[in-house]
């Protein structure tokens, strides 16, 4: 599909707790020697949760990295390719400092927390991580109950 980069799979495993609104569900910064491309997310729930309400997810960029969260696992696609540079995390709720929204999700897509939520890349709007940079996916309203979910990205890692 890329003639250029290494493509990984990023998975959030499955976490059960209370979200809110201030929660990254998942943040990925670029290594200082290469562009990130982000070319699909999801999230959803995991189990017996039923939280049918409408949310909206967005994409916003920080100048810093938080300090919490749980540990993103980072799997190459391809056989043989080494670790990625970038590196990430989910739920992260603590020490993201001037967030921005980006033009690729503007004020928000709209989702059901029953359904999920899918984004893909296109052409026109894709998301893209300069080196050193910073980005993560996070939900505009917290949910009214706790819930078991999980998610994950694929990116493009070009340079390094």
């Amino acid at each position: 599909m890329f003639p250029f980069g290494r493509m990984y799979d990023v998975e959030l495993p499955s976490f059960g707790r209370a979200l809110s609104a201030q929660d990254v569900l998942m943040r990925v910064s670029a290594p200082s020697d290469a562009v990130v491309l982000i070319l699909e997310a999801w999230f959803g729930m995991v189990g017996t949760d039923d939280i049918n309400e409408p949310n909206s997810m967005q994409f916003s960029r920080y100048s810093t990295d938080g300090s919490g969260g749980a540990t993103l696992l980072f799997q190459p696609r391809e056989v043989g390719d080494p670790a990625t540079g970038a590196t990430g995390a989910g739920m992260d709720s603590s020490g993201w400092t001037n967030p921005t929204s980006s033009a690729a999700l503007g004020g928000g897509l709209p989702f059901n927390m029953a359904t999920g939520w899918n984004w893909s890349w296109t052409q026109s709007a894709p998301i893209v991580l300069s080196p050193s940079g910073r980005g993560g996916f996070r939900i505009l309203d917290a949910p009214s109950a706790s819930m078991s979910y999980h998610g994950g990205m694929t990116i493009l890692e070009i340079g390094g």
